[in-house]
């Protein structure tokens, strides 16, 4: 089975930005803010919310063909794919669609990896990292091996973000004692961020491999599937942190998770499977798969009290935001 794949480039709708007033704080405490959720009853397809749509097809060349698509990430340079099938690689594109290189390669040596658990770029796409075991490898756009961080690793680095002041490292199956570590650009250790219990929940989930750290004009946003939440922390001051959640029976909580019987049990609850945000507006998706499989789009400015949520119809997507704005979703085609 020979997969294609495709490219649509959706460009947003004019947008006012909201503007929001935020308050220093000296200590750790998290500000909470449960938005109404306000259904909006018509489906909601894509065109309603884009302006402009183009197809952008894949290189379809040997070196570049796509068995399994396991993360999507576009800067505004480029197109970077995690390819989870049998052969785990990570190819890189042009906005075009056209092939440029792989990025490292699978081995044992130092500047290779032999397991890939997740990848992360820079906005510039100049730095890409391969999150691997114990390590994490930074490589350039060409593909070529820049260094290895030191990091300790044996608990599982779940998500990245670079960022120009640091990295941001994501632990969000309760495995540390918060969600997120600060390293500065030395990769000196800065800041936990977000305490947690450290009591690692075995559970997994079934969301998007997307990004669970993003960065957006003056705050790092930080999903936390276990407690259907997203945080956004302030780059200025990361103390000073805000938690939103969902005013919305059946949410997936870290108690449920933690009290049920069945891994399965999971699926019976609504969770957020992925955000994307760009101006301070935060879209993304909520799903239940028990019984019956719904999907919801939402979407919400910070300073919003209330979030729009509706009836999503077009199944099996995979989205992200170059920094100018554009969204990118996959398409695949399947032929025998």
């Amino acid at each position: 089975m020979k997969y294609f794949f495709y490219i649509c480039i959706l460009g947003l709708c004019a947008t006012m930005m909201l503007s929001c007033e935020t308050s220093t704080q000296n200590d750790t405490d998290i500000k909470n803010v449960v938005l109404d959720v306000q259904y909006i009853n018509e489906e909601k397809f894509l065109s309603n919310e884009f302006t402009c749509i183009e197809i952008i097809p894949l290189d379809n060349s040997k070196e570049a063909l796509i068995n399994r698509i396991g993360k999507m990430i576009v800067t505004d340079s480029c197109m970077l794919f995690w390819d989870n099938g049998p052969k785990s690689q990570v190819l890189s594109f042009k906005t075009n669609g056209v092939f440029e290189n792989s990025i490292g390669r699978l081995g044992h040596a130092k500047d290779e990896y032999h397991l890939i658990m997740n990848i992360a770029s820079s906005s510039s796409s100049d730095t890409i990292a391969i999150i691997k075991y114990p390590n994490v490898n930074l490589y350039a756009l060409d593909g070529n091996f820049i260094k290895e961080l030191k990091i300790n690793n044996d608990k599982g680095t779940e998500d990245m973000l670079i960022t120009n002041d640091g990295f941001f490292l994501g632990y969000f199956h309760r495995q540390g004692e918060c969600l997120l570590n600060f390293y500065d650009k030395n990769f000196n250790h800065v800041a936990n961020i977000i305490k947690t219990s450290s009591n690692p929940i075995r559970s997994s989930v079934s969301t998007d491999r997307g990004k669970h750290i993003q960065e957006d004009n003056n705050n790092i946003y930080c999903l936390d599937v276990f407690s259907s939440s997203l945080y956004v922390i302030s780059k200025e001051n990361l103390n000073d942190i805000t938690k939103y959640s969902f005013s919305m029976p059946n949410m997936l909580t870290e108690e449920i998770v933690r009290n049920i019987s069945e891994p399965e049990e999971i699926l019976k609850y609504f969770r957020i499977s992925s955000f994307h945000v760009h101006n301070d507006i935060v879209r993304g998706q909520i799903i239940r798969d028990g019984n019956e499989y719904e999907v919801y789009d939402f979407k919400f400015n910070i300073s919003d009290t209330s979030v729009k949520l509706m009836k999503h119809v077009d199944m099996g997507y995979m989205f992200d935001c170059s920094h100018s704005g554009y969204f990118y979703h996959c398409l695949h085609e399947a032929l025998i």
